[in-house]
């Protein structure tokens, strides 16, 4: 029990210091729109290039599962980061920083549900989705407080580059933990004998195509259109078309405070997740189009984090569900969901973008809020598939 819960809160660490690394496409997407003078789509293309990249590698993932340890992968890819980020801090060219940033979707796209599908493997029931919601916690309070320290490297006059300089250190000693003590931990911990098991592109098929696996793919989908777009453009959206600098860099704050409260927390609530993040998405999606219509940088602040709060929780409560399904393979719908996610968000950044470049930043953000409630459409389609499916499974077991 000692060892697992160590070697949790390793994987916590190491979570954490991804989170930061994730904020700099938002919170320095100025410092490189003026760096590099880039005009319409080309102001998304590092968000775009590490979401495809993410993409790639969710799909390469596939299929190394069963063929290479997961801790070997985690641990491959936690240290590629650590080059990736000191290339960037050296202003490189334009071309060499989207690559860059491509690499570090690769890494993200290994980390995310590699990390996820470890937690998912040590502990079984509710106990698996408290703790991935717990992993995720941590993801967002790096989110939460990454900014803020931005915005204070900003306000002592500091160049971006020495921000990414003092971020990779700060990166680097997350990853101290995990190095330390994770080959002892592994050891004495009872992993389920097929964690590694291999994964063919008929279990991928047969879960993107099982019903539950399609609606809470779909789900993914739009939440992740949704998080994305909020998490790089709100900064910019606050500051530069609200003209609240100010408000700016703690809207996306408070947009991971509450999505860390709702994943800390939403599990000790009196409802089932499932349902509290259906109800949560649609709420999500009022709350963003009430910031949207009022044009008040402050309303706008409070409405996007009541945002993180109400939706926040989404992304642990579908892998635990979708492990749920597919538990003797938790790769499999780790996957397959975080795909389904990365592919929407790359996608809608791209959209953002030309949006922004040809109308105005207020409609290219309210897909952020069409996304939310489709998210919560598809999430409640599967609830219902459940109580249907659990409604004839009661009716069997009384022979009706």
């Amino acid at each position: 029990m000692k060892s697992r819960n160590v070697f949790t809160y390793c994987l916590c660490a190491t979570v954490f210091g991804c989170a930061i690394l994730n904020a700099t496409q938002g919170a320095f997407l100025t410092s490189f729109i003026e760096q590099y003078s880039l005009l319409s789509t080309a102001q998304g293309a590092n968000s775009s290039a590490l979401n495809f990249g993410q993409a790639a590698m969710l799909l390469i993932l596939f299929f190394q599962a069963g063929r290479v340890p997961k801790t070997t992968l985690l641990s491959f890819w936690l240290i590629i980061l650590v080059g990736v980020i000191f290339v960037i801090g050296i202003t490189p060219p334009f071309v060499v920083l989207v690559i860059m940033y491509g690499l570090i979707g690769l890494a993200f796209g290994a980390i995310s549900p590699l990390t996820s599908s470890l937690v998912a493997d040590m502990y079984e029931g509710a106990d698996k989705t408290t703790y991935i919601s717990r992993l995720n916690g941590f993801f967002g309070l790096g989110g939460l407080l990454a900014p803020i320290f931005f915005k204070a490297m900003f306000d002592i006059g500091a160049h971006w580059t020495v921000s990414i300089r003092i971020t990779l250190g700060i990166y680097a000693v997350t990853l101290i933990p995990y190095f330390l003590f994770m080959r002892t931990s592994i050891k004495s911990i009872d992993l389920p004998k097929d964690s590694d098991r291999r994964v063919s592109f008929g279990d991928i098929k047969g879960f993107v195509t099982s019903g539950s696996g399609t609606l809470l793919t779909l789900s993914s989908f739009f939440y992740g259109a949704h998080q994305h777009t909020l998490s790089v453009w709100i900064i910019r959206y606050v500051s530069v078309f609200l003209n609240s600098p100010a408000h700016g860099a703690f809207s996306l704050s408070l947009f991971w405070a509450g999505t860390t409260i709702s994943r800390l927390f939403m599990h000790k609530l009196p409802s089932s997740p499932v349902k509290l993040i259906f109800i949560g998405n649609c709420a999500s999606a009022a709350v963003m189009i009430a910031g949207i219509l009022s044009r008040s940088p402050m309303l706008m602040t409070i409405c996007v984090f009541a945002a993180g709060l109400l939706s926040g929780a989404t992304v642990p409560v579908l892998v635990a569900a979708g492990c749920q399904e597919s538990s003797s393979n938790t790769i499999l719908p780790t996957n397959t969901l975080l795909l389904s996610m990365f592919v929407a968000s790359s996608i809608c950044l791209l959209l953002v973008g030309g949006l922004v470049a040809y109308t105005t930043m207020g409609s290219a953000i309210l897909l952020s809020a069409i996304s939310a409630l489709l998210s919560g459409v598809f999430v409640q389609c599967y609830r219902r598939r459940k109580s249907c499916y659990k409604s004839k499974e009661r009716d069997q077991a009384c022979g009706r």
